[in-house]
């Protein structure tokens, strides 16, 4: 449900949602409370701080690109929808949901013959792709 409201497909990601349902904090694709930066977000919007920030990386832009690459793909427009996703990487290269998504496209291999291949993506960060 979250996925489908917020335009993501793959996790780890955050959001805190307060009592009278405001967004107050988002991280789409890797989110991970043992970085000190997102446990002190956590630490403080737990203790009542309404004033996190929204995550740089999630800014409206980013999922316009991810939404419309994916548009374009279920429409059957491959080539448009890893356009569209390129360009939403070299706006922010750590966009998680549309790199994978590349990856699964051009590498079918690595994500659909059985087990997902975490250590070919390793290796893809690592190598800067």
């Amino acid at each position: 449900m979250l996925g489908k409201l917020f335009g993501y497909r793959a996790i780890p990601n955050g959001v805190f949602i307060d009592e009278t349902g405001v967004l107050r904090y988002r991280r789409f694709s890797g989110f991970d409370i043992g970085k000190p930066e997102m446990a002190a977000d956590v630490m403080a919007f737990a203790s009542g701080a309404n004033e996190v920030q929204l995550a740089a990386s999630d800014t409206q832009s980013l999922s316009d690109h991810f939404e419309r690459g994916l548009a374009l793909y279920e429409a059957g427009d491959i080539e448009g929808a890893k356009q569209v996703w390129r360009e939403g990487i070299e706006i922010e290269p750590d966009h998680w949901n549309m790199r994978k998504q590349l990856w699964a496209i051009e590498n079918p291999e690595r994500f659909y013959d059985g087990k997902v291949d975490y250590a070919w993506q390793k290796e893809q960060v690592e190598l800067g792709r």
